[in-house]
Formats: structure tokens, sequence, C-alpha cells
């Protein structure tokens, strides 16, 4: 039996790359429903974030490039683009110990940060659906996430706020020397936007406009948050009342292009915050070079978060032990099940695969 995991993040490939191969939920499905068909895969689960898609599987052969093409084939990708060369490639062990750092955010953007565990336990739940999910990945995702709890109830890794969202408020703040009084335009009534409104109504912005396809979702947001709703079709008024943009939307194209900027900005020149969150992007990168406007993506966070992190840090090593202490749980608890024959056992015995670092695909080693 091999573990393998696949994937690509933002510390080895841009969002230009990550949107390529981003994952909606219906796509999640559909791979999952592709991998279900294939004889040689026992389990399989997908974690796919503005960060990172991978995919976690459990095969009967020692085959990652099945994983990788049943990706491409879903996305429509020709293996001409030379994607593949973005991913990451881990086996055995490393991929317990890998999970167990991504459920941890010990492998976010920013470091320590809590969604990321509700995610894990979203893609739990999506393959469990699908029927993907079996003795082994019940076990290996049921201790990931007593293991990022642990390591946020006994250290410091997820001390203060380092969400996206809130890197995103913070930078906003930090651009325009205070949010008191400046309006914001959200658009996208989700769970990023929800925590930036908050944020953003703790830094006593303005007025604080809702746009968002939904009507429903977007009412509540307006009436935790005491906001407005207005509709797309107003977006071109809207934008010339506001001092910042913030988007996350699961739109699959540019909703802003520099076009609409241009006009909206000739009107009423000033300064103009956009920051777009979404994956793939909302606003088109062109929106940048418009005199007046700042724009920011997801990999521009990086910046102010890097302010936040200290104390997050010193809390590294000690998550790390508590991951190690997890994966020796995990293989203990594996080796205790009767229905697991003993083949499945006997090169971890001698724990290949500990230390080994990432692998590509002709190095691999079997558990």
């Amino acid at each position: 039996m091999f573990f393998i995991t696949v994937g690509i993040s933002h510390k080895r490939s841009s969002v230009e790359v990550r949107e390529k191969l981003f994952l909606n939920s219906l796509e999640q499905e559909l791979l999952l429903s592709c991998l279900k068909k294939e004889s040689i895969v026992r389990e399989a689960f997908i974690i796919a974030t503005c960060n990172r898609t991978e995919i976690y599987a459990h095969l009967t052969k020692d085959n990652p490039a099945l994983l990788i093409e049943s990706l491409f084939r879903m996305k429509e990708i020709p293996s001409s683009q030379g994607l593949s060369r973005h991913f990451y490639i881990k086996k055995g062990r490393e991929v317990v110990s890998h999970l167990f750092h991504v459920a941890c955010g010990l492998d976010s953007l920013v470091i320590g940060e809590k969604q990321i565990l509700g995610q894990v336990k979203n893609s739990m739940v999506l393959a469990g659906r699908e029927g993907m999910i079996d003795t082994v990945f019940n076990i290996l995702i049921h201790t990931a996430i007593r293991t990022a709890k642990k390591a946020q109830t006994q250290t410091h890794i997820s001390l203060g706020g380092s969400s996206v969202s809130w890197a995103a408020v913070a930078t906003a703040q930090k651009l325009l020397g205070s949010l008191e009084g400046k309006n914001v335009l959200i658009i996208g009534a989700g769970k990023m936007s929800q925590l930036a409104a908050g944020d953003f109504q703790r830094k006593r912005a303005g007025k604080l406009f809702i746009m968002n396809r939904t009507q429903n979702r977007g009412e509540d947001l307006v009436r935790k948050f005491n906001g407005e709703l207005v509709d797309f079709g107003q977006i071109r008024t809207i934008l010339r009342e506001v001092d910042v943009c913030f988007c996350s939307t699961g739109a699959s194209y540019y909703l802003i292009d520099k076009g609409l900027i241009e006009s909206v900005m000739t009107k009423n020149p000033r300064k103009l915050l956009m920051i777009d969150v979404s994956m793939p992007r909302n606003i088109h990168p062109d929106v940048g070079s418009v005199k007046g406007v700042t724009l920011m993506c997801l990999d521009d966070l990086d910046k102010i978060v890097e302010q936040n992190i200290e104390q997050r840090l010193k809390a590294v090593c000690d998550v790390k032990e508590i991951i190690a202490q997890k994966t020796d749980e995990f293989f203990k608890k594996l080796k205790r099940n009767p229905h697991l024959p003993d083949i499945f056992f006997r090169e971890w015995a001698d724990d290949p695969c500990q230390a080994k670092g990432t692998r590509d695909m002709t190095t691999l080693q079997a558990i």
C-alpha cells in the first residue's frame, strides 16, 4: 500500500499557476469521482484553497503520475503546458507529517492561521460523500484534526490575528494610514468576507457596502455588520464612493477590469486600494496600473504578515514536536487495526521515509 500526496502551493508556485489548478467544490467532486474509477485508488481526498491544491491518495501501486494526470484531464490542461514541474510529491510517513503541518497552519501563507483546519474538515466531508474515505484515511484525518486542535490550545502558534482577511485589512490600514471613516466595498459574502467585514468594523471604517451574487447571503452580512446591500449594476457608482474594495468571490472570471476602474478614477480621482483574495482572481491585474490605484493580491499579503508572526515562529518547534508524536500515534493506531494486513507495515517498521524531504517523480519510496 502507498500513501501519496501530489500538490502545488504558494511556497513554490505563483498565483498565476495556482489559479489554473484551483478546484472548486464541484470540480473536487468530479475529480474524486474519476479517481474512484481507478482500480489502484483505495481512498482519496482533496484540499483546495487559495494557496494550495493537494490530492492525498491511498494507492495499491506506486503511481503518483496518475493523480497529476487525472487533475490535468479534469481541468482540460494539456501536459505540454509544463505545469507538472510545479508539483511536489510526498510519500509514506511524509504524507502524514505534511498533512499535520497543513492542518496546524505551519504550511500556510499566514503561519498558524485557523481557517485551514475547517478546510481540512470540509475535505473529509466531501470525500466521504463520494465514498472515498475508508478506515485508513478516516483515522488519518481525525488524527490531523486532533493534532491541530492540540497545537492551537497548547502553543502560541495561532496567537493574535493573522488570517488572510486580517492581513488584507492590516495592509489597508498601513497603506491608508487609518481606516477610520473610510468607506469600504466588500464583494462576496463568504467566510473570508465575513472576517474582513468584522476587521474593517473594528477599525472604525465608514460605510460598508456589501455586494454578492446571492442576495440572502449578502443580507446576512448586512444585518451582522450594519452594512448596505448593493447590486452589481451599481458597481461603477459605488466604487466612486469607496476608499477600499475587498473582493473574495467564487467567480471564475474577472469581475473588474481596467476600463471600469479608469472610468471610476476619471470621475473621482483619489487614492483607491483594491484587494483581491479570490482564487481565481476576480480583479484584472492591469487595474493596478491605473493612476491612484493600488492593487493587492494573495501573493502580496506576506509583506504585512511578516510583522505579526514573531511570536508564532517561536511556537513552531513546539508544534513540530506535537506533529511528530501524533504521526507516531497514527501509525500505531493502524498497526493495532485488525482489518489491515501485516504487509502494510512491513517497510514502515524501518521508517524509510523519515526526514527524506520532498521527492520528485523519479525518487519515490514506498511505505
